[in-house]
């Protein structure tokens, strides 16, 4: 048992001492959104970018939009960057999650998508968590949102 479920059986263990069982509940700082974030499983399927750094991310002149693909059998991720396509492998759990370095095409395109895809990949590297907020996926860097996707259908 880690130091950090010792101490919050301990609290519970506290609660349940000080509040007894009268149908008292111990309040909790849990919300609907961070408890569906807490299993990785829910990364799993391929994300399209809608935001990258708090600005709407632009699609490719074809129209496609960057992407992001979980694969939770092989802990592997993959997409299409805006110009080329990435992979790698990637470490989850409860609002963590941290890609390895990921692997990258190296074909060139126009300025802006080539510009879009330098940004979706330093936000890939600086991701240190997630969460779900509604029906989006976002990435955090620290405190941070730095990319936003939805989930493609």
């Amino acid at each position: 048992m880690t130091r950090q479920h010792a101490f919050c059986a301990f609290a519970a263990l506290l609660a349940v001492v000080v509040l007894g069982t009268s149908g008292c509940t111990v309040p909790t700082q849990r919300t609907p959104v961070a408890m569906a974030s807490e299993d990785p499983e829910a990364l799993a399927g391929t994300w399209s970018l809608v935001t990258l750094e708090g600005q709407p991310a632009t699609a490719s002149p074809q129209g496609r939009r960057p992407t992001l693909r979980f694969d939770p059998e092989t802990m592997r991720v993959s997409g299409f960057a805006g110009v080329n396509q990435f992979g790698g492998a990637y470490e989850a759990a409860a609002g963590t999650l941290k890609f390895a370095p990921l692997i990258m095409t190296k074909m060139a395109g126009p300025p802006e998508q080539m510009d879009l895809e330098r940004r979706y990949s330093r936000a890939l590297e600086a991701t240190t968590g997630w969460r779900l907020a509604q029906d989006h996926l976002e990435l955090l860097a620290g405190e941070s949102v730095v990319a936003r996707l939805a989930r493609n259908e």
